[in-house]
């Protein structure tokens, strides 16, 4: 049996969809993290500080970065309590989503100061590098990536 003949044969279709779905949910939560960045007036105010702590994150240690995350949120992201009833892994994935949003926006709709939107920024590219890393991505990679991205949109070192 040929390695091409075994592959055929598994039915690997549904996991690669379950992993290209929570890598469309990775990169959303670190859009927030940009949105947090750049559309709250903290990359304008000249901060130079939120973009040192995403590189912070990006380089710590998988139990470190799950213990900055805090139990509550981690759970959230990788013990959702989404019950029953998903016809597919992109059904659960924009459940997942979803659930996560709602979460994000009920805790940082009022956030009432630049070091405040920092963290929550900082909170949200930590869940997104915690689940790239979980989905087999290289988080100091991403964070390389995503901080070059900020810089060029304008945010400071």
């Amino acid at each position: 049996m040929t390695v091409a003949a075994y592959l055929a044969g598994q039915d690997t279709k549904s996991s690669e969809t379950a992993q290209d779905e929570y890598l469309e949910l990775m990169q959303r939560l670190a859009d927030g993290a940009f949105g947090l960045l750049l559309e709250t007036g903290l990359a304008a105010s000249g901060d130079t500080r939120t973009l040192g702590l995403w590189r912070e994150l990006g380089s710590s240690p998988p139990e470190d970065l799950a213990k900055r995350l805090g139990p509550e949120w981690l759970d959230r992201l990788m013990l959702p309590d989404l019950g029953d009833g998903f016809d597919s892994p992109t059904d659960f994935c924009r459940r997942h989503f979803e659930m996560l949003d709602g979460q994000t926006q009920s805790s940082f709709g009022a956030l009432g100061d630049f070091d405040a939107v920092r963290e929550a920024s900082g909170l949200l590219m930590g869940l997104a590098l915690h689940l790239g890393r979980a989905v087999g991505a290289d988080p100091a990679d991403l964070i390389g990536h995503w901080i070059g991205t900020a810089r060029g949109l304008g945010a400071l070192e």
